[in-house]
């Protein structure tokens, strides 16, 4: 095992025909063939979900509320997502589900 801090979801696994070490998302599914090709952390308050119609991961900021189908990186939180008119779509379904979840 490479010892090394993986992200949240993520699990080395190992190949048993071969005995090489691979990553697997529990969530997604997506499969990494070394630790170099993991995704980076979060940024602070940033959390990955799967939207599971859609079959992709999402990002949301639990502090700000912001949505967005790209992953966020450091030193980049005050970055618009692309496509804004569906990254505000995607925060108001997401909000609104998770408000009425509360009530």
């Amino acid at each position: 095992s490479s010892g090394a801090r993986l992200p949240r979801h993520w699990r080395a696994c190992v190949d048993l025909r071969s005995g090489s070490e691979y990553f697997r998302n529990l969530v997604t599914g997506e499969l990494c063939g070394a630790v170099g090709e993991l995704p980076p952390p979060l940024p602070l308050y940033w959390r990955e979900a799967f939207d599971r119609t859609r079959r992709r991961s999402y990002y949301w900021n639990a502090r700000t509320r912001e949505v967005r189908w790209s992953r966020p990186v450091a030193g980049g939180e005050g970055r618009r997502a692309q496509g804004s008119e569906q990254g505000s779509w995607l925060s108001r379904a997401f909000w609104a589900l998770v408000l009425d979840a509360r009530a």
